[in-house]
């Protein structure tokens, strides 16, 4: 698993959460 890779993986529920509380 590539850096850059496991970065994305990490994108989870709350920064999900927090792009759309940004809308």
């Amino acid at each position: 698993m590539n850096q850059q890779e496991f970065q994305l993986r990490e994108i989870t529920c709350q920064d999900i959460k927090d792009l759309l509380a940004i809308e």
